[in-house]
C-alpha cells in the first residue's frame, strides 16, 4: 500500500512537514538552524539569533485560516510569562488533501489569540487583523494547485458551475481562455490580486 492511500489526519500531516522542514533546514544550513529539542522551544530554532526562532501552525480544513489550541488563548497568573512563550515568529502553512495551498510568515502576539466561547472548545482562533495586517502571504506558482472554492465569493455552487467549464483549480481560472459568463468573470476580478500572487517572481 502507497502512503498516499492512507486516510491520514491532517494533525499528522501537519506534524511531518514540521519535521520535515525541521530536518531539511538543518541539512542545508547546519549551524543556523534545527528543530527543537523541548517544550519551551520554539518549533524552528535560529542558533544565531534565537529572536528570529519561529512557530509552525498547520491547517488542513478548506480555508485559509490556522488554529492553535486552547492554550493560546488562555491567560494565566503571569501574563507577561504567556507572551514570552506564544508571541513571535510564525509560519503559517494551509494544505487541502494532498495539496499545499498557502504559505504565511509573520509575528503573532499572546493576545491575538482568542479561545473559543464554549467551556468545552479545544481551539482557539486568530483576529481577522491578524491575517490582514501580520502575516505575509508567500506568492508562488504552488498556489495554482488549489482547488477554485479557495477563492472569494466561490461556494459550492459556483465551483460546479466553474467545473462545467474544466475550471477546478485556481491555475485553471488563470490558464482559462476566452470569455467567462459576465457574473463569473466579476468573480475572478474580485479575485484579481490574489491571482496576480499565483506565480514565481521572474529570475533576475
Amino acid at each position: 500500500m502507497k502512503l498516499t492511500e492512507l486516510d491520514v489526519p491532517a494533525s499528522v500531516i501537519g506534524y511531518f512537514f514540521e519535521v520535515l522542514l525541521a530536518r531539511e533546514l538543518e541539512n542545508r544550513h547546519q549551524t543556523v538552524w534545527r528543530g527543537n529539542r523541548s517544550k519551551e522551544e520554539k518549533d524552528l530554532v535560529c542558533l544565531t539569533d534565537p529572536g528570529s526562532s519561529f512557530e509552525i501552525k498547520t491547517s488542513g480544513q478548506l480555508g485559509y485560516k490556522v488554529y492553535g489550541n486552547r492554550s493560546y488563548g488562555q491567560k494565566a497568573e503571569n501574563e507577561s510569562l504567556v507572551k514570552k512563550e506564544k508571541s513571535g515568529y510564525y509560519a503559517t502553512v494551509n494544505f487541502y488533501e494532498r495539496i499545499l495551498t498557502l504559505i504565511r510568515f509573520g509575528w503573532i502576539d499572546a493576545d491575538d489569540w482568542v479561545p473559543q466561547g464554549s467551556p468545552t472548545g479545544q481551539m482557539a482562533a486568530l483576529k481577522p487583523a491578524v491575517y490582514q495586517y501580520k502575516l505575509i502571504p508567500v506568492s508562488g506558482a504552488y498556489r495554482r494547485l488549489g482547488p477554485v472554492r479557495l477563492l472569494d465569493k466561490v461556494g459550492p455552487v459556483t465551483a460546479t458551475e466553474l467545473a462545467g467549464l474544466g475550471i477546478q483549480t485556481i491555475g485553471d481560472l488563470i490558464d482559462k481562455q476566452g470569455t467567462l459568463p459576465s457574473h463569473l468573470a466579476k468573480i475572478a476580478s474580485a479575485n484579481r490580486s490574489f491571482l496576480d500572487e499565483c506565480s514565481d517572481p521572474p529570475d533576475r
